[in-house]
């Protein structure tokens, strides 16, 4: 029984690792992204969308707008949840 608990611990491990992983390659991306849009130079907003964590496109979104207006307080409060 010790060992069948063990190796399901070690599998919830390498499952929370590659998921650590994959939240670093998104990340990434999105920092591409942001580079790549950064120069896109349209007027339509919806040009700047794409998706990194968010569900619609609103990350692209929220860097062109982050990254073009002055915003004298930077705070960011997001709502919403996470699988309803």
């Amino acid at each position: 029984m010790f060992a069948t608990l063990r190796k399901l611990y070690d599998v919830m491990l390498r499952l929370l690792s590659l998921d650590r992983r994959l939240d670093e390659i998104k990340i990434n991306q999105g920092l591409m992204l942001t580079e790549l849009y950064r120069h896109k130079g349209s007027t339509v907003l919806s040009d700047y969308e794409f998706k990194v964590f968010s569900q619609w496109g609103e990350d692209g979104i929220l860097q062109f707008l982050t990254g073009n207006i002055d915003i004298r307080n930077k705070t960011f409060i997001e709502f919403g949840v996470e699988d309803f």
